[in-house]
């Protein structure tokens, strides 16, 4: 029952009582003027018996009528009257009940709890008698007429000589509060409430008190024991201020703390608690639950545990894959180096035979390291995409460049599909977009034994923030059942798992794509039937540039009303360059021979309706492309059509075949064709000039170049290992570098000490005495050194490593073992024999005398044209074909107006694509103004 109901209960029973007191005039407790109104208010003139004996009768009618239940009786015993309400509960009536003596028994059957009601309803009486003041009211077990037990609150009252007993039933309310504590008896912890007032007084306390603390709960709500008295020393503060903050803010605190139980154990706990404020008692209290969390704080204390020992194996580990790179790639560097060097000698044909594959087989063994690195590098959540500018086109370029020779070894296909419109300008990670695609076209040549691979990508979406790109890479091979889809994706998974395997691999290569797709935004799925071949699908996010491409004297529009012949036995090749031409406007045919293909040329030639373009397959059933051409050229067509030779072979193989032949060919397209690469073809064998931009002959600059570009140069070897040593030696003079050799990082500080006149330096990392960070640091607080570029030259390769290698002032980072290409092609970035000494000869000499007449011209560049040029030199160092675009806006610069002999060479080497000589003179002229 709520305070509310028996606030209600007393407020009622107080008012009967002052109805009763009303009328029945208590002599003892009213004067004469009172009992005299009374009187005449009921009419009354009769004796002093008389008049008691009325009132006793309207005492009875007036509590008939009441809701509570009530009993009148003598103070001798005698019972006057039971109201209705009280025999509809018991169901007992006064005749059942003459005198009080007879209740005992029929209230109470049980001889025991008889006697204990007895012995307190006399102490009670005792205590009202001895103080004055009312019987305290009494909670009793009562049984019915029926034998039904009641709980029910005694209340007795004297009224002039008749004693007023009220019962009011608690029953319902007993039984609510003992569900309650049932219910809070199985929760797990313990409810409570607390008055809020000095020290918190307990309201209650659940049972679940003992669980928790091993003291019961009576021990705290007799005020024997307090909660704080338990609550560990170092917590008390702690709890006391949530406590406190729970009652000014009126907010719930919710706080762990330690407890000492009654056995001396400390636990820990959490306590939830809310303040609640009582509208009706006016009181204000807290209510809350308390309940043990130990296992939970000791789950946490192990868990936390095995972090910190998972950290620590995973350290370990790092270190170990570390330490295993470090180990292996030395030696494979002399492999893959040495062989290499090998390779580039006079060998005799089985000699060759054996090095190509000692060479080969390094080269995989390396792919299988680099996959277990990078696998580790996502593991660990070390791996990041990067967001620089790229060309799509530069991605497809090397992707054909890489599969396509072991798609040529194979006798197999290699095509492209990609459409026109796509803009190639993005923004993203170009190095993993290309070790994806490279991942699964290498794949679909390993899977596939004749027909073809197709890598194809198209437009998904654009807004805003870049475009969705769906690539595809297609193939005519094996093909896989559904159980071996499903495990596609996984760690170290493969499709051929059993002992006999025919394929190798780690099975981390599409594991690892499928994360680097994923964190670029995309998904990655397979279709695939046994025998029909697979394909794979993936979609990634790419912003786009912002910068308008340069201008191209040539449009693929310009194409457009052309008639064309497509000539391949392959029809997925075919249809996909028929696909190609017809997007760029010309009307195209296809033949799938070199028999057909002669007929339709005449047919056409017959019809007045010429052939202007005919793209040839070199390799063709019963007549080759070139035989194909002879034909047409020697015995047929009177004006034979361009026409384009396309293989996916060797470009020397089909020369070899022209000569042998004397036939004439426009152009020769290598397989995978792609829009850039077409364009380019039929550009220039329809005598038309195509851009610096579309040509991917003088983008992608060879080693050869690169070799050239650092002819003279004088580096400083920094390594320790003698193989190491040999190796860079021997690669370093095959481009007539000079080179002096240090063993370790103080050698090289002295070295530069006695001769500063290097272009650059190739340092080691790992090295006694002096490793290569320290010595890199030591360089650079060398004023004299600030702009000496330093090239690690290291087999590290874990994460982190490039980040340490630029931190201690390094410029970039070659990886070991050596990817030839790649050690030229960093070392052409950043090393320039011509800049060594300020003073050689050609563009510095000229730069430097434009320096002399600096003074007599007296041109101030302002920062803005300083970021012009810096604009071009970026540009130039990029090998980006906006560069000369940029040159235009740069020789419009006011500061400038008065170098025009100068701005005229610096235009002659763009000219003749002597782009790294051009670099190296807006280098100079940028310091020059700046000084």
């Amino acid at each position: 029952m709520s305070n509310y109901s028996l606030l209600l209960i007393v407020f009622f029973i107080g008012f009967i009582c002052s109805l009763l007191l009303l009328f029945i005039g208590c002599r003892g407790y009213f004067g004469g003027s009172a009992k005299t109104l009374i009187s005449q208010v009921m009419g009354l003139k009769s004796t002093e018996s008389d008049r008691s004996a009325q009132e006793e009768l309207l005492l009875i009618k007036l509590v008939s009528s009441l809701p509570l239940p009530i009993a009148l009786f003598y103070p001798g015993g005698k019972v006057i009257a039971f109201n209705q309400t009280l025999t509809n509960l018991l169901g007992y009536t006064k005749e059942d009940i003459p005198h009080v003596d007879d209740h005992w028994v029929h209230f109470y059957p049980s001889p025991e709890y008889r006697k204990t009601v007895k012995k307190e309803w006399q102490a009670r009486i005792d205590k009202s008698v001895a103080t004055g003041f009312p019987i305290e009211p009494m909670e009793v077990k009562t049984t019915s007429k029926s034998g039904r037990d009641f709980e029910l609150e005694v209340h007795t009252v004297p009224i002039g000589n008749i004693l007023v007993s009220i019962r009011i039933d608690l029953t319902k309310q007993k039984q609510a509060q003992s569900d309650t504590q049932k219910l809070f008896d199985n929760i797990p912890g313990m409810f409570w409430r607390v008055e809020n007032a000095p020290d918190y007084p307990v309201e209650f306390f659940s049972y679940g008190a003992k669980e928790i603390s091993g003291f019961s709960a009576e021990d705290f709500m007799s005020k024997k024991l307090q909660w704080v008295d338990i609550i560990y020393p170092e917590d008390l503060d702690q709890v006391i201020e949530a406590v406190a903050l729970t009652t000014e803010k009126k907010e719930m605190h919710d706080i762990t703390y330690r407890i000492i139980k009654a056995n001396g154990d400390i636990r820990w706990v959490r306590s939830i608690g809310i303040f609640f404020d009582s509208d009706i008692s006016g009181k204000q209290f807290l209510d809350g639950y308390v309940f043990d969390i130990q296992r939970q704080k000791e789950l946490e204390a192990t868990q936390t545990q095995l972090i910190e020992e998972a950290k620590k194996a995973n350290k370990a580990k790092s270190e170990f894959l570390a330490n295993m790179s470090h180990e292996v790639r030395t030696p494979m560097n002399a492999i893959i180096g040495m062989s290499y060097l090998a390779l580039q000698a006079q060998l005799a044909p089985k000699q060759r035979n054996y090095i190509e594959k000692v060479h080969n087989s390094a080269e995989n063994l390396l792919g299988i390291i680099n996959d277990i690195l990078d696998f580790s590098k996502i593991e660990a959540g070390k791996l990041d995409i990067d967001k620089s500018d790229f060309r799509l086109e530069q991605v497809f370029d090397n992707t054909a460049n890489l599969i396509g020779i072991n798609a040529e070894e194979k006798g197999l296909e290699l095509l492209f599909s990609i459409n026109i419109d796509i803009p190639t300008a993005l923004i993203g990670d170009r190095l993993r977009l290309n070790q994806i695609l490279l991942n699964l076209g290498n794949n679909a040549v390993k899977f596939t034994e004749r027909g073809e691979v197709l890598v194809g990508v198209e437009e998904l979406s654009r807004n805003e923030g870049g475009i969705e790109l769906h690539f595809w890479v297609k193939d005519s091979g094996m093909g896989m059942n559904d159980e071996t889809q499903s495990k596609l994706f996984e760690s170290f998974s493969q499709a051929d798992t059993s002992t006999t395997r025919k394929y190798g691999g780690t099975g981390l290569g599409l594991a690892i794509s499928k994360q680097l797709i994923e964190m670029m935004e995309g998904k990655i799925w397979v279709e695939s039937d046994v025998g029909k071949g697979s394909t794979f699908h993936f979609t990634a996010h790419f912003g786009l540039q912002k910068e308008e491409l340069p201008k191209r004297a040539f449009y693929y529009d310009e194409l457009k009303g052309l008639r064309a012949l497509v000539v391949d036995d392959n029809r997925c090749a075919n249809n996909v360059l028929v696909e190609m031409l017809e997007s760029f406007g010309l009307s195209v045919e296809s033949a799938f021979d070199g028999v057909q293909a002669i007929d339709t040329v005449l047919k056409a030639e017959k019809q007045c309706r010429p052939f202007d373009l005919v793209m040839m397959d070199w390799k063709m059933p019963k007549m080759n492309g070139i035989e194909v051409v002879e034909q047409l050229q020697q015995r047929y067509c009177s004006q034979t059509p361009t026409i384009i030779m396309v293989t996916a072979y060797s470009r020397d193989e089909v020369l070899k075949g022209v000569e042998l032949l004397e036939v004439s060919l426009q152009s020769i397209l290598m397989k995978p064709v792609s829009p850039s690469t077409l364009l380019e073809a039929m550009g220039d064998a329809l005598g038309k000039y195509v851009d610096v931009s579309t040509s991917s002959l003088k983008r992608n600059t060879s080693s050869l170049e690169r070799m050239k570009k650092l002819k003279g140069a004088k580096i400083l070897l920094v390594e320790d290992n003698d193989i190491n040593q040999e190796l860079a030696i021997e690669l370093l003079q095959q481009c007539d570098i000079e080179v002096i050799l240090a063993e370790n990082g103080q050698q090289a500080l002295d070295i530069l000490g006695l001769d500063p006149d290097f272009d650059g330096v190739l340092m080691d990392c790992q090295m006694p005495v002096m490793d290569g960070y320290e010595a890199s640091r030591k360089i650079r607080e060398i004023e004299c050194f600030e702009c000496l570029p330093i090239l690690a030259m290291t087999a590290n390769a874990m994460v982190g490593d490039r980040e340490k290698v630029i931190t201690a002032g390094m410029n970039d980072h070659i990886s070991k073992p050596l990817n030839v290409e790649l050690m030229y092609e960093t070392m052409a970035r950043w090393i320039s024999p011509q800049c060594r000494g300020l003073a050689s000869t050609g563009i510095e000499k000229l730069m430097l005398s434009a320096h002399d007449n600096c003074a007599s011209k007296k041109a101030v560049a302002s920062e803005a044209e300083i970021l012009e040029l810096s604009k071009l030199q970026v540009l130039l160092e990029g090998n980006d074909t906006g560069a000369e675009e940029q040159f235009e806006l740069v020789k419009r610069l006011p500061s400038l107006s008065k170098y025009s002999k100068e701005l005229q060479r610096l235009e002659d080497m763009l000219d003749e694509y002597r782009f790294d000589d051009a670099l190296n003179a807006v280098k100079l002229l940028i310091l020059l103004l700046e000084s």
